[in-house]
């Protein structure tokens, strides 16, 4: 029930808070074991009714609350922008995603709200205890900019940079896939005439990677030397993750990449490199027509793919678990919160997002002072992503400097070293801006160490 929609009541002599109200039921009048009701105010009151034993009720009423329960999350604000520390560079997501989201859109209509003046925007920012950090949003869906060429995108990426540095942000990343679209970032220093605080944002989203892997193997309670490991994507993302998770948590059991077969042959250099630090082969496996049945042996697979959707999560062994920053999702989540629902035997969990503590975000969009639309609450779920993440590391660590180009591992290494030094953890566990909870993550350790001793 929520009563938010009625007037509220008031007199002289009686006070009637709606907010602080118990619901009543005869459940047991017609037999019923367990009833729950649900009261919509400030909070989410839950009640347990019906002829079920009172410690029953406490054990389902705590197992509602811990699902329904996601981390910390603070108000929305609308209001002006203020003095930024650091800024990063997104664009709107492909007209298809925000469809799943928010049902039907004209993607004009979209553009003309966000957008008046046809310019980059600063729609969002959030408070943290490193400082403050902006999105400045470009005019176009991702299928537009993934249509034009490199340099037209490097110049409506530099437009938008241009707008954070005039807020006062001291370095400025960039978001998805907008590092491959302009070379890696430089096209986009090419278009500002150098010296500007762009940054690709892949060094945090690696750390990013590599402390999830750390805080799944520390709540289920295993080693990387007990798993069989393998990375989709061996790209940037992939070998640099790949190669922190090594130098952070371990040597794993064994890897595996999957990459598509013409980029292989490149990759022999670095594959030698890490046969060397293993010391045993390392299985390349081409994966152009989806993954193959190697994949689905695996217990750990970390997700740097440019190429979503593939990932069939009713193949994965019980046990398996999928730590992923793709972008699309290597797994889709439906599918895969079906599978974690029905079976609690596998983890699929978002890879690329640090915790900073309590944000104070808050959206410079008059016209929705309500805040945005509930669908797109995965888009600002608590979290920071690491491209985001990178640029306010290098705004409050001088030792931290703004870099186009791949992940040097030393790079890598030098924003793990900040994120230990600040306090900086991986974001809670969760896919699609639902929290996994520990029970989960219990549940598919246990199955995994029934195959694997350790």
């Amino acid at each position: 029930m929520d009563f938010r929609s009625l007037p509220q009541v008031q007199g002289r002599t009686l006070r009637f808070d709606l907010g602080e109200a118990r619901l009543h039921f005869g459940a047991t009048a017609l037999g019923t074991q367990l009833m729950l009701g649900a009261l919509a105010g400030e909070a989410l009151r839950l009640n347990a009714h019906g002829a079920a034993a009172s410690a029953v009720k406490q054990r389902v009423l705590a197992a509602v609350a811990a699902e329904l329960a996601g981390p910390p999350r603070t108000a929305v604000r609308v209001q002006a922008p203020g003095t930024l520390d650091a800024g990063l560079v997104a664009y709107l997501p492909s007209a298809a995603t925000l469809e799943r989201a928010l049902g039907t859109i004209d993607r004009e209509a979209v553009r003309a709200l966000l957008f008046p003046d046809g310019r980059p925007r600063l729609l969002e920012t959030v408070a943290t205890r490193s400082g403050s950090s902006g999105v400045v949003l470009l005019p176009h869906f991702a299928e537009e900019l993934s249509a034009m060429p490199g340099e037209a995108v490097a110049r409506v990426t530099a437009g938008a940079v241009e707008v954070a540095r005039q807020a006062g942000a001291r370095a400025v990343s960039l978001a998805g896939m907008l590092p491959s679209w302009t070379g890696y970032g430089f096209a986009v220093e090419r278009a500002l005439g150098g010296g500007a605080p762009v940054t690709t944002g892949h060094a945090a989203t690696v750390v990013a990677m590599a402390k999830t892997v750390e805080r799944l193997l520390s709540a289920g309670g295993s080693r990387l030397a007990q798993l069989d490991v393998a990375v989709v994507g061996f790209g940037s993302i992939g070998q640099a993750a790949l190669r922190l998770v090594l130098d952070v948590l371990g040597l794993p059991r064994s890897v595996t990449v999957f990459e598509r077969a013409a980029q292989l042959p490149r990759l022999a250099s670095v594959l030698k490199g890490l046969e060397e630090r293993l010391g045993e082969p390392v299985r390349a496996v081409a994966a152009d027509a989806g993954l193959p049945a190697e994949l689905y042996a695996c217990d750990l697979v970390l997700g740097a793919s440019s190429q979503g959707g593939l990932v069939d999560v009713e193949r994965l062994m019980p046990g398996a678990c999928v730590v992923d920053d793709s972008l699309p999702p290597l797994a889709d989540p439906a599918r895969a919160w079906a599978r974690m629902r029905r079976a609690a035997d596998t983890v699929v969990a978002d890879g690329g997002k640090l915790d900073f503590g309590d944000l104070e975000r808050t959206v410079h969009l008059p016209g929705l002072e309500g805040g945005l639309p509930s669908g797109l609450d995965p888009f600002f779920t608590v979290g920071m992503p690491g491209c985001r993440a990178e640029s306010l590391l290098i705004a409050a660590d001088p030792s931290l400097k703004a870099s186009c180009g791949l992940v040097d591992p030393r790079r890598a290494l030098a924003f793990w070293r900040a994120a230990e030094r600040g306090g900086i953890e991986a974001a809670p566990l969760s896919l699609a801006g639902q929290p996994l909870g520990p029970e989960r993550v219990e549940a598919t350790f246990a199955h995994l160490r029934a195959r694997v001793p350790r």
